[in-house]
């Protein structure tokens, strides 16, 4: 599926932004998935959504 886009979290406490889900998906499962998220990077449990500007420096650090 081409038309698949992420929606982005970033962590509360290392900073670290990554796809949560992709859209589109069930609403009650995205839900839930979201509330599960845990960082990857370092196991924090206070996730945002990601806005736009985070995705992109994340992108641009990256390489």
């Amino acid at each position: 599926m081409s038309d698949r886009r992420p929606l982005h979290g970033q962590c509360g406490e290392c900073k670290y932004v990554w796809a949560v889900v992709y859209l589109p998906m069930d609403a009650t499962k995205a839900a839930e998935a979201m509330l599960r998220a845990t960082c990857p990077m370092c196991g924090g449990r206070e996730v945002f959504v990601a806005s736009n500007a985070d995705v992109a420096e994340a992108a641009s650090n990256a390489g």
